[in-house]
């Protein structure tokens, strides 16, 4: 990281983790170059539950407008 750059959201973090835990089992299992995986060690920061959020009535009455419209042959409208 450089100076004035924030710092990964935990989400990203937890999924660069969980790319080298993968490589490095690979490493250990099936290659065997390492006799352990030195990143099973280190806990993941927890994400946060994430927001819910719901349509406006102008927001829905848009969408189902554009739905209405759409020349989607699969589509129910």
């Amino acid at each position: 990281m450089g100076p004035g750059e924030k710092p990964a959201a935990p989400a990203t973090q937890h999924r660069y983790l969980a790319v080298l835990r993968h490589a490095l089992n690979i490493a250990k299992n099936e290659w065997g170059w390492l006799e352990d995986n030195p990143a099973k060690k280190v806990r993941p920061k927890r994400e946060p539950r994430g927001l819910v959020r719901y349509l406006s009535q102008d927001e829905r009455e848009r969408l189902l407008a554009a739905c209405e419209e759409s020349d989607d042959p699969s589509s129910p409208w």
